[in-house]
């Protein structure tokens, strides 16, 4: 206290204070974690920091997991106050390394500047960057229940369209709905809108896995149709949802006509979403497979050459090793069983010729490898583990050939089924015309007229045909779209209202659906004509860079080639299994036996083949000289001939042995050679398509920055609202408690 005091008074009056010393808090951070539903690599945070005084600064600090030495820092912007709020997406734009852990956590700094800013951190969060095997996995995996989900909407969509023909029948039966009658509407409304929303979010999340990068070339177009397909989907299913809304609303107000109109309405669009839906699932199904099958002889190829490359590696190669490459090779065997299942799935599977002989042969060799290496002989080991690994490529080649050549199949198949539908298709429209002449020129009365309505009802059993046979098509071929579907629908309602108003006795309403018929038949032809113009075009496009040319392409060669290697190992089978024809010993002019001359001469085969034999080898051979000829061509179009000059050379040399020797194990094993060089010249054709340092284009792409996108979409998964923005007031201490104490309170 202090006393005051002067000449006249002493200690007047005493002034008591104290002083009190209040220690500086360390800041505080909360940190909430969400993970993106449907991208769920991508992971949102928001955060709520405080101090005592004003925070100055927040960072984001992540590391490999167990690297804490090798951190990095992000730097958060966040307003220097009291109190602030940040929202942050990790990974974001930052580039980390796949297939590794990372930890990360928040850190805040108050701003106590005599001793050094004072910070808080908050908990670790630990996350893994997937690899592109994992990522590809994942993915597959997600378009897997993505395809299960829309499965099962289109499943109670076919129950719901039940439900709406026995709304209508009863609408018709009845001159006014009861209120019984009006509840199974809204009822039925209410189970519409419900799997329009599940369908959304099936769709929503079928095309984000479509949108990421991952994937093959080889179904990069299929991919992008089943994008815009699903973007159309989601566009007409959004139409769907605002007519049952009106019905929703206006059930009771609309009239009795107007709701039988839009029941119709609805009726028929169902109809149509519905076949739209089961095209959509049926090549989704497809691009699935395909998918999956390229990812598998991608994965076969990469471990074809861990396995070469273990075999090189001394100091790596050991029996463990061995048993995690044989192990990887259980796991390809057992994703084929579950792709094999999936093919057959498929409303038309494609042709699987799965190698399951090779497949045992590679897990032969592996086996004999951890035997070399149980018994630490490496040296014994590195054959089989080359060996392993040169048909663990060569497998994985055919695959993709495989495919690649099935697909051309499939589409010269569809090619002759679209003529015979045009073909169908125009004479139902020449029947349709007649017809429709017919009962513009009749009267009701007439005796003919119930035998015309008889025609006509045999006219839509005729395009009930075309559009299933349509419909079929259309599940592996994305050229039919939601258009040509969406006509095949008007058409088949047209012939259902000219069938019932003619047998109403109608008959220039019937006369006018009956013309709409027409119309949207031809509509429909012209459609269908220019998609098999493109089916016709695509089939004649080359695989050489210029896109052009007519013959047989790469993968018909190689599958004509196999079918050659198929029939001179059967020949030389036969020739195995007659020895007294081609080994016995027959005593010649000079005392030795034929066997010996045969060795100087074997151009003198035909005897010992026999007429059979012979003919069975010269078309072998007029064959091989063919494919020779046309993979000439091919590589002169594509300018890789001189590239390429030693297969040729090798092709001819085959040619002059199968004539010279006949069936002979040593022209089979070149044939083999050559079906091996014919897969690894393919990949390099496609490779050379795909290279982009052979053209100069200008940037046609715009980038932006989308991690604030990312940040606004971080605040759909957080419940948060806007705290105020505050500034520190001019306060004693003891009320500026109590203030903190107050917000504290109000965000809790």
């Amino acid at each position: 206290f202090i006393n005051t005091s002067n000449s006249k008074v002493k200690n007047y009056e005493s002034l008591k204070y104290a002083i009190e010393v209040i220690k500086d808090q360390y800041p505080q951070i909360k940190v909430e974690h969400m993970k993106d539903t449907v991208a769920t690599e991508i992971n949102y945070f928001f955060g709520k920091v405080s101090d005592d005084h004003a925070v100055t600064k927040t960072i984001m600090v992540y590391y490999p997991e167990n690297e804490k030495d090798n951190t990095n820092k992000v730097a958060i912007p966040i307003e220097n106050q009291n109190v602030g709020e940040f929202l942050y997406t990790f990974p974001g734009s930052l580039e980390l390394e796949q297939g590794t852990n990372y930890s990360i956590y928040f850190e805040v700094f108050d701003n106590d500047g005599v001793r050094g800013a004072k910070s808080s951190k908050s908990e670790v969060f630990n996350f893994r960057i997937k690899s592109e095997k994992e990522l590809s996995t994942e993915k597959l995996k997600q378009q897997g229940e993505s395809i299960q989900g829309i499965s099962e909407s289109l499943e109670e969509m076919q129950e719901s369209n039940k439900d709406l023909e026995e709304l209508s029948r009863m609408k018709k039966e009845k001159n006014q709905l009861n209120y019984n009658d009006k509840k199974k509407l809204e009822e039925f409304l209410k189970r519409q809108k419900q799997q329009s929303e599940m369908m959304k979010n099936y769709s929503e999340k079928l095309k984000n896995t479509l949108e990421e990068k991952t994937g093959s070339e080889e179904n990069k177009e299929l991919k992008e149709e089943l994008k815009d397909r699903l973007e159309r989907n989601e566009e007409r299913l959004q139409e769907n949802e605002e007519l049952l809304k009106e019905l929703q609303e206006y059930a009771d107000k609309i009239s009795e006509e107007d709701l039988m109109e839009k029941l119709e309405k609805l009726s028929k669009q169902n109809t149509s979403e519905q076949k739209n839906l089961e095209q959509l699932l049926e090549l989704t199904k497809r691009y699935y497979v395909q998918e999956k099958t390229q990812k598998l002889a991608r994965d076969l190829e990469k471990l074809g050459e861990k396995q070469e490359n273990l075999a090189k590696q001394d100091s790596l190669n050991s029996l463990e090793e061995q048993e995690k490459l044989s192990e990887e090779f259980k796991e390809f065997k057992e994703e084929m069983d579950s792709l094999e299942k999936e093919n057959d799935a498929l409303k038309k599977p494609f042709e699987m010729e799965r190698e399951q002989n090779e497949e045992q042969e590679i897990q032969e060799e592996q086996k004999k490898a951890e035997e070399q290496l149980g018994k630490v002989n490496k040296e014994g080991a590195k054959s089989p583990q080359k060996k392993a690994g040169e048909k663990m490529k060569e497998m994985s080649m055919k695959m993709k050939s495989a495919q690649a050549g099935a697909q051309g199949d499939q589409l010269n198949a569809n090619i002759e089924t679209m003529r015979q539908i045009l073909d169908n298709l125009m004479i139902f429209s020449f029947e349709q015309e007649a017809l429709m002449l017919d009962f513009k020129g009749i009267r009701i009365n007439n005796p003919a007229y119930p035998k015309q309505l008889r025609k006509q009802q045999v006219l839509k059993e005729h395009f009930q045909h075309i559009d299933d046979s349509l419909f079929v098509l259309a599940m592996n071929n994305p050229m039919i779209t939601e258009g040509i579907t969406s006509k095949l629908t008007d058409i088949e309602f047209d012939i259902n209202k000219a069938l019932e108003r003619l047998a109403q006795n109608e008959l220039p309403q019937g006369t006018a659906s009956q013309q709409y018929v027409m119309t949207n038949t031809n509509e429909l032809a012209n459609m269908l004509s220019d998609v098999l113009g493109n089916m016709q075009e695509m089939a004649n496009l080359s695989l050489s860079p210029n896109g052009s040319g007519e013959g047989m392409q790469l993968p018909d060669i190689i599958k004509a080639q196999e079918g050659l290697n198929k029939e001179m190992e059967e020949g030389v089978k036969e020739g195995e299994g007659k020895p007294e024809q081609q080994g016995k010993d027959k005593p010649g002019e000079d005392g030795k036996n034929s066997k010996e001359g045969d060795k100087e001469g074997q151009g003198e085969g035909e005897d010992r083949l026999g007429e059979e034999g012979s003919a069975k080898l010269y078309e072998i051979f007029k064959e091989q000289q063919q494919l020779r000829q046309q993979l000439e061509d091919k590589l002169r179009e594509a300018g890789l001939d001189k590239k390429n000059a030693d297969v040729l050379n090798e092709m001819e040399r085959i040619e002059r042995e199968l004539l010279e020797k006949g069936f002979n194990k040593e022209t089979l094993r070149r044939m083999n050679q050559i079906q091996h060089r014919l897969l690894q010249l393919e990949e390099a054709v496609r490779e050379q398509e795909e290279e982009d340092r052979r053209t100069s284009k200008t940037n046609q792409e715009n980038f932006k920055n989308t991690t604030q996108d990312q940040n606004l979409r971080a605040k759909e998964y957080f419940n948060s609202t806007e705290i105020l923005n505050r500034q520190s007031l001019p306060l004693r201490q003891i009320y500026k408690t109590k203030v903190k104490r107050y917000f504290e309170s109000v965000e809790n």
